[in-house]
């Protein structure tokens, strides 16, 4: 089986896209949004 498998870098790689999402999502503006989203948010 080998070794147990280190996915620190993979957790890492994707906290900085998550982050980078976050921010770019941060910055747009009201009429960056799609028609349906109100308050950031995708209504059920």
């Amino acid at each position: 089986m080998g070794d147990p498998s280190d996915d620190r870098t993979v957790i890492a790689e994707l906290e900085a896209e998550y982050l980078a999402l976050k921010e770019t999502r941060a910055a747009l503006g009201p009429h960056d949004r799609a028609p349906d989203e109100v308050g950031g948010e995708t209504p059920d």
